[in-house]
């Protein structure tokens, strides 16, 4: 929850505060309220990022345990081929 709600929370309001409607609707305040929500998604995003940092909890190592199925070794195999494995490893 400490990284999933917050990137989900600042992903959204970004969506906002490009819009043009939303950057000019009361005086420009909610464009700004939302601008300061989103460094507090922001920094308790990243909160949550150091605690998956500092635990290993690395999606690659720990939902997939380097089991990225088909549609890796197919990723896979195209940048050894194509790019001459310039790209890290999908699985």
């Amino acid at each position: 929850l400490t990284h999933a709600l917050p990137g989900a929370v600042w992903a959204l309001l970004a969506l906002a505060q490009v819009n043009p409607t939303m950057r000019t609707a009361a005086s420009g305040d909610l464009h700004r309220v939302g601008g300061r929500i989103m460094l507090i998604a922001a920094a308790s995003l990243m909160v949550g990022y150091a605690f998956i940092d500092e635990g290993n909890l690395h999606a690659e190592l720990v939902d997939f345990e380097h089991h990225g199925g088909q549609f890796a070794r197919a990723v896979d195999s195209f940048n050894e081929s194509g790019f001459a494995g310039m790209l890290p490893p999908f699985k």
